[in-house]
């Protein structure tokens, strides 16, 4: 999926559910999502999927995606499904949150980051926890045996595809439970 934020006049010739029209994008025409639409109909999909809360407060997640667009389609999803969400664009955002003291339940992080990939990230979540790791569940574009199994060596409770938000937060879930996740 490829993103690009620019300025567009919209046309909009109404008619289909999810689409708000079409605009001239880098020289093609391009049709234009209409988000919203689908947030609303991710909310009512995600609604009540599993348990959201540990210890009857809400699972604080930290999700670290390089892509703004996906991150906040992720996080909408996610919190549509009761996960108190904080973004984070990069590895190093997500070592600097952690450094504050914040505390997070879980970390849900893209291997494909700009500067220091999710195999980094967590390897450097895990050098620098004291007492009980947080667990780190890495999301990929797709399921590459390889980056399974080397997810599977570095230590991630967990290898969710980014796109199927259902199983992301499935995933989420049992880990909220278990403390781990499916790998």
């Amino acid at each position: 999926m490829d993103s690009l934020e620019c300025h567009v006049q919209l046309e909009s010739r109404g008619g289909r559910l999810g689409l708000l029209g079409t605009a001239i994008v880098a020289g093609k025409a391009t049709g234009i999502v209409d988000v919203s639409y689908y947030l609303d109909l991710a909310r009512g999909t995600f609604a009540g999927i599993g348990a959201a809360e540990r210890d009857g407060a809400l699972a604080l997640v930290l999700l670290v995606d390089g892509s703004r667009f996906e991150g906040q389609l992720l996080r909408a999803a996610l919190e549509s499904a009761g996960y108190s969400v904080t973004c984070a664009a990069s590895g190093e955002d997500a070592l600097a949150l952690l450094e504050t003291g914040r505390e997070f339940d879980l970390i849900l992080t893209d291997l494909r980051l700009p500067r220091m990939d999710g195999f980094e990230l967590a390897r450097r979540v895990r050098a620098h926890s004291s007492g009980t790791p947080i667990p780190v569940l890495a999301l990929a574009e797709k399921s590459v045996g390889a980056d399974r199994e080397k997810a599977i060596q570095t230590g991630f409770a967990g290898y969710l595809i980014k796109s199927d938000h259902a199983a992301v937060i499935q995933g989420l879930s049992h880990a909220t439970r278990a403390g781990q996740a499916p790998a």
